[in-house]
């Protein structure tokens, strides 16, 4: 798991690639209010965070303002792996998982 430095180096990387405006961007800049990501950039930035997450985001449930902010789409995505090794208590998963 990437600490959250890590990641955040990653997704403003990623962000780039998809050509968002990044300058000012850092673990706590509000991806949506600052318009780094519109409806596209979005489902972009949705498919690179089930990369990170090793499995599907399931769109119907999913809190959008989870991902507001790089940090918070970091707690996001690991939050699952976190709970599942008990190094986090009270760590919940946003989106539940259906087998």
């Amino acid at each position: 798991m990437p600490t959250e430095d890590e990641f955040v180096a990653n997704a403003i990387t990623f962000l780039k690639e998809i050509g968002a405006e990044t300058a000012d961007v850092h673990a706590d800049t509000d991806l949506f209010a600052a318009e780094v990501l519109d409806s596209l950039g979005t489902l972009a930035f949705l498919d690179f965070l089930e990369e990170q997450r090793g499995e599907e985001i399931e769109i119907a449930t999913l809190r959008i303002e989870a991902l507001s902010t790089l940090r918070k789409a970091h707690g996001f995505v690991f939050a699952r792996s976190v709970s599942a090794a008990g190094d986090g208590p009270g760590t919940r998963t946003a989106v539940p998982h259906h087998p």
